[in-house]
């Protein structure tokens, strides 16, 4: 019997029925059941991206690590790799527990990694005569915590003082510059890695050698399967980089190729001696260390806070809007600096919130706090338990990764971003890109920024700080104390009112002068005898636009006219009178009214 029936067979006297709703979710068994699915589901997830991400997470910061002694120190990888691990587990762990986002994943990073690499060259240049490589390895090592430590440091400190916004005032070619140049070294790492010396301009021939080229070719093509099939789905890249590698041992068994002949001639890894993976501190660097040689590289530490900060921000702006979530900006702030300070006395190298695993575990539904936990085991697993793995992976393969990562970078800010900025801006990307490449990672932010700045200030200069002009019937008042009016009724059709806007500097007050200088040309025929800048709109005036007034007073001395402002903030008005000196040229009032 439906409701309906049985609310019509109550007796009219009986009390009223109450009516039967079902509700839409099924029974409490049904209930139950879908929430014991729901959770099966995101264990079920939260493992697979954990597990997924860690592998991928673990094989990245080998691949950075083989980056960050790539030119010097190669017979050490196994430090770098170290290095690399304990930043990601540490990163992982203190991130995923206090990002805004629950299912951030985070990893080291080749944009904190190539400067640290660029210092550990410095490093070993300066202490290449007169140290042994146990000195050179420890300055290294302490070098990579105290600037991984400073990072962290920074970044907090950001963070607590709300300077999230920072990232909107930086240039956006800037940006482009810096992370196109950052893919160009990258390149050049990878190749340096796959090639096992160091490629410059002078030793860039070798890569047309035949034993080069069986090199990187390969490491060439892995990286071009992977950048064409990697958007296809989440599982494409671990599946590729398993398939690879099967493919890799089955060719060596068809040719009976012994694993140490092969290591020896650089296309795997050599595993540790003892089984196990060095940490960092486990030597006591500090015994060793050069302090002096160190402290020199000071700079270059602070350009590597700054582009690590402008990256924190970038990506954590991405992945909110890929994520389609709000994301605390200066939270995340924080939160990478307490990861990086932590991961700084550690050791571990320094690192932030990953863009791409922290999507790929979104897309696989996975979205607590849980995966970044994984992630930190399976690095772990490889730091302690699985370093034999090492001499069983293929040199190209990390190469040809890093390939992919120096590639999207190059193509997203060199190529995708060319019919998004104007040419002028796309000169900066590429004159950043040159600098980077040329002369170093500093260099290439510095010009960068001076070119953004000068560019900006050719821009503002375009702009016409006399928003309108009046010529004819001006009667007007100037007010000159709050009892005290004064009219100009003499000015008709004798002025030449000018409203002034924005901040007037050296560039816009020229156009200024050459547009007065135009206006007065012919003065004695058009009987214009005042010049009134009205400043209500002025908002600052540096020393070059006031030097500019200067010789705009000198032009109506000449002309004998004179020159009024009004509205000028009353500091301006002080600092202006004081270089003007000539009351009889120059009047300044508070305030300009029409009557």
């Amino acid at each position: 019997m439906d409701d309906n029936a049985a609310k019509h067979s109550i007796d009219e006297n009986q009390w009223p029925a109450v009516p039967v709703v079902t509700s839409p979710a099924g029974s409490p068994h049904q209930r139950a059941m879908k929430r014991v699915g729901l959770l099966f589901y995101q264990i079920a997830a939260t493992l697979a991206a954990g597990l997924i991400c860690g592998v991928i997470a673990a094989m990245f910061s080998i691949s950075i690590a083989a980056l960050l002694f790539s030119s010097v120190l190669s017979t050490q990888i196994t430090v770098a790799i170290g290095i690399c691990l304990v930043g990601t587990i540490v990163l992982n762990i203190v991130i995923a527990l206090t990002s805004s986002y629950s299912g951030m994943v985070s990893s080291t990073q080749e944009i904190t990694v190539i400067p640290l690499a660029v210092i550990a060259s410095s490093i070993h240049a300066v202490m290449f005569a007169t140290h042994s490589e146990a000195e050179i390895l420890a300055t290294v090592i302490v070098m990579v915590g105290v600037a991984t430590s400073a990072i962290g440091l920074a970044l907090f400190v950001m963070g607590r003082f709300r300077l999230g916004l920072l990232i909107r005032f930086i240039p956006y070619p800037v940006i482009g510059g810096f992370l196109a140049g950052m893919g160009c070294l990258i390149i050049s790492g990878a190749l340096s890695v796959v090639l096992g010396a160091p490629l410059t301009w002078q030793t860039a021939s070798m890569l047309l050698a035949p034993v080069s080229l069986v090199k990187w070719l390969p490491a060439v093509a892995f990286a071009a399967i992977v950048a064409a099939t990697a958007r296809r789905g989440p599982l494409v890249l671990p599946v590729s980089i398993f398939v690879s590698i099967v493919i890799f041992h089955i060719v060596i068994w068809v040719l009976d190729l012994p694993l140490s002949q092969l290591q020896q001639y650089g296309w795997l890894f050599e595993p540790p001696r003892g089984g196990a993976l060095p940490l960092p501190h486990q030597a006591n660097p500090f015994a060793a260390v050069d302090w002096n040689v160190m402290w020199t590289q000071a700079p270059k530490m602070i350009a590597l806070v700054c582009v690590t900060a402008m990256a924190v921000l970038s990506a954590s702006s991405g992945i909110e809007l890929a994520v389609m979530r709000d994301i605390d900006l200066d939270r995340e702030l924080r939160s990478a600096g307490i990861a990086n300070l932590c991961a700084g006395l550690f050791g571990g190298s320094g690192g932030f919130q990953g863009l791409g695993m922290t999507l790929l575990a979104n897309q696989l539904g996975a979205t607590n706090r849980a995966v970044g936990l994984l992630v930190a085991g399976v690095c772990a697993a490889v730091l302690f338990f699985g370093p034999s793995l090492l001499g069983t992976i293929p040199i190209p393969l990390f190469g040809g990764l890093l390939l992919w990562i120096g590639g999207v970078l190059l193509h997203e800010w060199i190529i995708g971003i060319y019919f998004k900025i104007s040419r002028r801006e796309y000169c900066i990307v590429l004159l950043m890109v040159i600098v980077t490449v040329t002369a170093g990672v500093l260099q290439g932010v510095t010009v960068g920024l001076i070119a953004a700045a000068i560019l900006f200030m050719l821009e503002y200069a375009r702009v016409d700080v006399a928003q309108n002009s009046i010529t004819d019937d001006v009667p007007v008042i100037w007010d000159k104390g709050s009892h005290n009016f004064i009219y100009f009724d003499e000015m008709n059709e004798h002025s030449l009112v000018l409203r002034l806007q924005g901040f007037i500097f050296f560039g816009s007050i020229y156009q200024l002068y050459q547009r007065v200088t135009i206006d007065f040309s012919n003065v004695e025929s058009r009987h214009i005898r005042f010049l009134v800048l009205d400043c209500r709109d002025v908002v600052g005036l540096d020393s070059s636009a006031i030097m500019g007034l200067k010789k705009i007073c000198d032009l109506m001395k000449k002309l004998d006219c004179q020159l009024l402002v009004s509205g000028l903030k009353k500091p301006l008005a002080h600092q202006l009178t004081k270089v003007l000196n000539g009351p009889e040229i120059v009047l300044v009032f508070p305030e300009l009214r029409n009557r």
